[in-house]
């Protein structure tokens, strides 16, 4: 069941380049769409935002309270901006949620237990799909769909999307066939051949003086037969 959670937000006036002076501010910009009405430029405290993002699945719901309004509009984290370097979050939209119409999210993929396949045979775990796209009423999203691994004993395991563990009243819309992870064999170290001491050892470079008496031993040996 999805979880409801409260938060406070500001009308926004600055617009444009203007925002680059909140963020200083310790702001973060954002919007509030949806339900047909017109977008609503709203701004909000960068470090319980980062808090709050960090703590909540995105199927959360949100009573969201603009300047103090003891009223809160139900709505979702519809979009998140972040820098590219650092992470940090640079934007956020809102989007307005009706709770009698379905609405369609990624859902993360929660990986529950161990794998004997890693534990025992060393396996390496190959994570491939982190999230898959779902359908329900808001009231019915999952926080996350969980994966049991525990049953992985062979390398070269897989499991895909057909998997997940989904609730009546959610609809995958991601494709079944899809790979959520594998196993894969552990990769060995090639060690190289030993090279025999005889083949090994370098050919003393000849000289003229070696060449020399090469030649002469040859000639002596020519006149002894």
């Amino acid at each position: 069941m999805t979880q409801r959670a409260i938060l406070q937000v500001q009308k926004r006036e600055a617009l444009g380049k203007a925002v680059k002076i909140i963020r200083r501010q310790g702001l973060i910009p954002g919007n509030l769409y949806g339900k047909g009405k017109v977008s609503q430029p709203i701004q909000m405290n960068a470090h319980e935002l980062t808090r709050f993002v960090a703590t909540h699945s995105p199927a959360t719901l949100i009573d969201l309270h603009l300047d103090g309004n003891k009223k809160g509009e139900t709505v979702m984290v519809q979009q998140i901006q972040r820098e590219p370097v650092s992470h940090a979050i640079q934007h956020v939209d809102f989007l307005h949620i009706q709770m009698s119409k379905p609405i369609r999210l990624h859902i993360p993929i929660r990986i529950e237990g161990d794998a004997p396949a890693v534990t025992r045979e060393k396996g390496v775990l190959l994570h491939i799909l982190e999230s898959v796209e779902v359908e329900a009423l808001p009231a019915k999203l999952p926080e996350a769909l969980s994966l049991d691994i525990s049953d992985m004993e062979e390398l070269k395991s897989i499991r895909h999307v057909s998997d997940l563990q989904t609730p009546p009243d959610v609809t995958l819309l991601t494709s079944l066939d899809e790979v959520i992870l594998k196993i894969e064999a552990p990769r060995t170290l090639e060690v190289p051949e030993e090279v025999p001491a005889a083949e090994a050892a370098v050919a003393e470079p000849e000289t003229a003086e070696t060449r020399a008496a090469s030649e002469t031993g040859r000639g002596e040996s020519v006149e002894e037969s």
